[in-house]
């Protein structure tokens, strides 16, 4: 143990070296170092002992002793210096301590891992902050008032190096926790990233008729009426609805007073033959007249009778009253279908920028707008080949699936979504493929 030096001044030069000697250090062990070695050099000790205290009331751990290169925490004098150490009082700055001031296995034990004069410098960058350590300082000498001035001066210091060594090592810890946390995330999104999920997508469908009978106009004209209202059931050979007659009518009418004239033509012709040469072949046209007509009759009476519209099956019929009263309508054009409502399927409107690779028998869910919390187990049947305009103008594939045999038929023309299944792809590939796919579409590649 060095004597100290008796020239006020030559200490106050060693109390500025320690304090910058402390300052420059880069870490937390570098410091200890110093503290435990160095400050001899102003407060002779026999043992120097540096505690940090523990967070959230932690019981804190040796730092350094002085002459020793790395502390076991198991030793026993450790474990006692770190009891002693946590009993130490707090207090306002330096003060001096003997065994008396402890109590218990402290005190019994104190002549076995101490000198008997002890002085304990509180580490706290604040008098109102809980210390952040402490530094023990051991020697058979009391300690005079001096010393404690000065130990009390070289305890600022201390205090202000290793207040900023707990921080930076606090964010090197937090930084260190941060990077693990990230790698392990990182490491869990790659080992997740290959497992199979099933890929799925989610597009608009439709309830509709399975094998419905179209009911188109067998001429063109004007319909004048129904005689079944939307949703009716009707049955086979029941009337629908029928065109406006009147011209048609009236054709026929014509036709058939035309035919009666050629037909009194004919017969004049036919008895002025016996006696007049020109009468006979008067009577060859005549008679092709009487056909033209006849076959005018004819088609007219067809029109007549396709005014009226009879149900080519039973089952219900599906229109809208208001869009064709009064309408004129093609040949061809579609008016009413008539479907059984026992026989329903479900049609996919499946959007351009969600397709994916759909193969017949491929498992759907259906949720309807009604029962959204409830789904309908159906297979995929069919699948077209060409994208087409929806009713909302969006351009998609058509996709048709059949219920399962054990599900209630719902209503036709109750609307929802259906969720349909693809093949096992990687999760990584689920998760990233819209975002690349609007990628390529941004760049063009």
């Amino acid at each position: 143990m060095t004597p100290p030096p008796d020239d006020p001044l030559q200490r106050l030069a060693i109390l500025l070296q320690l304090q910058s000697e402390a300052r420059l250090t880069e870490s937390l062990e570098t410091f200890g170092f110093v503290v435990v070695n160095q400050t001899q050099r102003l407060l002779p000790c026999r043992v120097a002992v540096l505690w940090l205290g523990g967070r959230h009331g932690g019981r804190g751990d040796v730092q350094a002793i002085s002459g020793v290169p790395y502390p076991d925490k198991d030793a026993p004098a450790v474990r006692w210096f770190m009891d002693v150490a946590r009993k130490a009082p707090e207090g306002d700055g330096p003060r001096a301590l003997t065994a008396a001031d402890f109590h218990g296995a402290s005190q019994d034990e104190w002549t076995q891992w101490s000198p008997s004069h002890v002085l304990w410098l509180p580490l706290a960058v604040t008098k109102t902050e809980k210390p952040l350590g402490g530094l023990w300082l051991a020697r058979e000498e009391p300690w005079t008032q001096n010393e404690i001035i000065l130990a009390a001066a070289l305890a600022e210091g201390y205090s202000e190096t290793l207040h900023r060594h707990r921080i930076g090592h606090a964010w090197q810890r937090l930084e260190w926790n941060r990077l693990r946390v990230g790698a392990g995330a990182l490491v869990m999104l790659l080992v997740a990233g290959v497992i199979p999920v099933r890929l799925s997508v989610l597009a608009p469908a439709e309830v509709v008729p399975l094998d419905p009978v179209v009911v188109t106009s067998p001429r063109e004209g004007v319909i004048s009426g129904f005689q079944v209202v939307p949703n009716e059931p009707v049955s086979l050979g029941q009337p629908l609805f029928h065109l406006e007659d009147t011209e048609v009518r009236a054709k026929h009418d014509l036709a058939e007073k035309t035919l009666a004239v050629a037909v009194a033509e004919f017969r004049k012709a036919s008895q002025a033959a016996f006696g007049d040469k020109d009468s006979m072949a008067d009577k060859a046209i005549l008679q092709a007249r009487i056909d033209k007509t006849r076959a005018d009759v004819t088609y007219a009476a067809e029109l007549l009778s396709e005014s009226k519209v009879l149900a080519a099956k039973a089952g219900i019929a599906i229109f809208t009253y208001d869009d064709w009263l009064g309408k004129p309508v093609r040949v061809g054009e579609r008016i009413l279908t008539i479907a059984d409502p026992a026989r329903v399927e479900v049609l996919i409107w499946l959007p351009v920028a969600d397709a994916i690779v759909v193969a017949p028998g491929a498992e759907v869910r259906l949720f309807l707008n009604t029962a959204p919390l409830n789904s309908l187990s159906a297979t995929m049947r069919t699948s077209s080949y060409e994208a087409v305009p929806n009713a909302d103008r969006i351009v998609a594939y058509k996709l048709k699936a059949t219920l399962a045999s054990d599900v209630p038929p719902p209503r036709i023309g109750l609307k929802g979504t259906a969720r349909v299944y693809g093949k096992n792809v990687p999760l990584i590939w689920l998760l990233l493929r819209r975002p690349v796919a609007a990628l390529r579409q941004l760049v063009g590649v």
